[in-house]
């Protein structure tokens, strides 16, 4: 009989080859920034390319049940994912005022009203991440018993503001003029947040009913 192999097969890998991509992309887009402070086309890009790290990594970690059939190991990373989320937020917040607020924290006042509230929704997203980033180990699991799951919930409403956010300010969105081209991409990520949360939302019932027709057997 021919001995099993010992060669991980592809499926196992996706994961931990997607969680290095995701890795790298971190650290490269911080290297990026340092290197072209004072750039201010070059920051822009990377303050987008940052937002939509995060916004993707949402989507991974509210996903990562019903996807840890296609992803194995994603579920047990969930903490490390739910890290890297905020890492990506907070460098996403950091650069947006280097290279667009002009290095100040009150440089939202001098964006256009219209413009200011759009910004200030980007803020209260990384603020609801706060406490789920300091609650995200053992110890506060164990102090916070039931309450940990439901301060948890906040993933989703910081999920929703964020997307508010890009949709109001970002430059490939509705902000600074509306055209086609923008309103597309607008619908576009609107669409996916929706996608994201419903299937969520069917994962949670299929996995209520599963446990219900157990009980019933």
């Amino acid at each position: 009989m021919a001995a099993p192999s010992t060669t991980p097969n592809l499926r196992s890998l996706r994961w931990p080859i997607l969680a290095i991509g995701i890795g790298v992309t971190w650290i490269g887009l911080v290297i990026w920034d340092y290197w072209t402070t004072g750039e201010h086309q070059a920051g822009q890009l990377i303050s987008e390319l940052q937002g939509h790290s995060a916004l993707i990594c949402f989507g991974l970690l509210i996903l990562s049940r019903p996807l840890e059939p296609v992803l194995p190991g994603i579920m047990q990373d969930r903490r490390w994912l739910g890290l890297t989320t905020f890492g990506f937020a907070l460098m996403h917040t950091l650069t947006s005022v280097e290279h667009i607020l002009g290095g100040r924290w009150d440089g939202i006042s001098f964006l256009l009203p219209v413009f200011q509230l759009g910004a200030w929704l980007g803020v209260a997203a990384l603020g609801l991440m706060v406490p789920l980033v300091l609650t995200s180990n053992q110890f506060s699991i164990r102090k916070l018993g039931k309450y940990w799951k439901q301060l948890h919930l906040l993933v989703y409403p910081a999920l929703i503001l964020g997307v508010i956010h890009s949709i109001w300010v970002g430059v490939h969105y509705l902000a600074p003029e509306w055209n086609v081209f923008k309103f597309a991409n607008s619908l576009l990520l609107l669409t996916l947040a929706v996608l994201v949360l419903l299937a969520k939302y069917l994962s949670i019932q299929f996995s209520q009913s599963s446990h219900y027709k157990k009980d019933e057997l």
